[in-house]
């Protein structure tokens, strides 16, 4: 389906997300992910787990915080043969 809050009218994307803080941020440079997940309350993560462990960005790398939550969804599992694909 397609997505228009993405590809539509920019005023659409400005409305459906009205109030709400965005960050971009550069993989290659690591650095600016690694404070903005020290300072989440909630991750989100939809990669494959060793994407993000490659890059030292996995949940054991968020810094400990009573009622830091971390979501990890994945097609596979996190542990066995298919864990990585």
């Amino acid at each position: 389906r397609p997505d228009g809050t993405r590809r539509g009218p920019e005023a659409f994307f400005d409305w459906m997300n009205a109030g709400k803080l965005s960050y971009r941020v550069d993989f290659a440079h690591p650095a600016g992910l690694r404070r903005l997940l020290a300072a989440a309350d909630v991750g989100i993560e939809s990669s494959r787990p060793a994407a993000l462990r490659r890059r030292g960005l996995g949940p054991s790398d968020a810094p400990a915080r009573p009622g830091r939550i971390w979501v990890r969804i994945t097609g596979h599992g996190t542990v066995g043969e298919r864990a990585d694909w």
